[in-house]
């Protein structure tokens, strides 16, 4: 039992890892404590709390200030038609405000993935506010599922490429589709002509791919001969997996002899 909840602690901080948006859930102060949701942006530090930005007058802001308990809720972006078919995360926090001796760090951090907020505090005043996980709900499918503690989380080891894994499925779902679609007739020994097929997965290990078409969906599993560690490791998987895609295509028959 220790060693599935320590998976499945791995499992959910790769994964939120692996996301930039979640839903965030507060305590309206204004209605009497019902849940009220929002989307936001967030980044993660090393130790597994969460960093959000958020301006003063908004009302997530408000509920926090009124009462620090809030959730956070990922799924995956890239699998949208059918969420509930793959992973979600669900993590119970306590907010506060960051220390002065951290601000230089977390701003750093999320400027990075997140460019344009430093345009936000034009409008109004924002501040950082950071989540510190006390229970996670985590779910991939049947019998990969339960709850963590705050502790199990924070020292679990993510996925060695959890950090770069959005920008490489990103990337190859919007400019390398081609290949995809390439690889994906390869792994299954059937032409797909039709419908469009993207990553939805990737970790150090592998990714799915998905194909839809005409209504229908198909996980496409892709096992990597040997882990990846690093957005560039993981590009020049994709094109060794494309090489041999080709490789193995068969040839358009010949008419010599006939």
């Amino acid at each position: 039992m220790a060693e599935k909840t320590a998976d499945l602690a791995a499992a959910a901080r790769s994964f939120f890892l692996q996301n930039r948006t979640a839903f965030l859930s507060t305590l309206s102060s204004a209605y009497a404590g019902a849940p009220f949701g929002s989307i936001i942006p967030y980044d993660i530090t090393a130790s597994g709390d969460f960093i959000i930005y958020v301006s003063l007058i908004a009302e997530h802001y408000k509920n926090l200030s009124s009462d620090p308990r809030g959730s956070i809720l990922a799924a995956n972006y890239f699998a949208y038609d059918d969420p509930q078919a793959f992973g979600r995360a669900t993590a119970l926090c306590r907010f506060m405000p960051i220390s002065d001796s951290e601000r230089e760090s977390i701003q750093r951090s999320y400027t990075e993935k997140f460019p344009d907020s430093v345009r936000y505090e034009i409008a109004h005043n924002f501040v950082f506010l950071k989540g510190v996980p006390e229970r996670i709900r985590w779910i991939k499918g049947f019998g990969q599922m339960g709850w963590i503690s705050g502790e199990q989380y924070q020292s679990a080891s993510p996925d060695p490429l959890a950090q770069d894994s959005w920008s490489v499925i990103q990337h190859m779902n919007e400019d390398h589709s081609d290949a995809l679609r390439e690889i994906a007739q390869h792994l299954t020994g059937a032409t797909a002509h039709e419908g469009t097929i993207a990553i939805v997965e990737l970790d150090s290990t592998g990714c799915t791919l998905l194909h839809r078409s005409h209504g229908t969906r198909t996980e496409i599993p892709c096992a990597f001969p040997s882990p990846v560690t690093s957005a560039e490791a993981a590009r020049s998987m994709f094109i060794s997996l494309l090489k041999s895609a080709r490789t193995a295509a068969p040839k358009a028959p010949s008419d010599k002899g006939n």
